[in-house]
């Protein structure tokens, strides 16, 4: 089960990735202040990728992101093996 440490983080869509066996996951923060993102698999926190909405990468084997103000934000999940 991929949940996010941060409870205020929006997700609004979970796909499977156009280039791979990766999963997308797009969400955004809707508060006025800057959230940080990170992702747990099962449980243990794992790294990411941030991406635009092409997939390109912008940010590698990241553990934690900051989300800005109403930013939307995608990421890609490469451990979609242990799921």
């Amino acid at each position: 089960m991929l949940t996010t440490t941060c409870k205020d983080f929006v997700i609004k869509a979970i796909v499977k990735s156009n280039q791979g066996n990766e999963v997308i996951v797009r969400g955004f923060n809707p508060l006025d202040k800057n959230i940080a993102v990170s992702f747990l698999l099962n449980g243990e926190l794992i790294n990411f990728d941030q991406c635009d909405l092409r997939e390109k990468i912008l940010h590698m084997n990241c553990s934690k992101v900051v989300v800005k103000p109403n930013e939307i934000v995608t990421f890609k999940i490469k451990e979609v093996q242990k799921w």
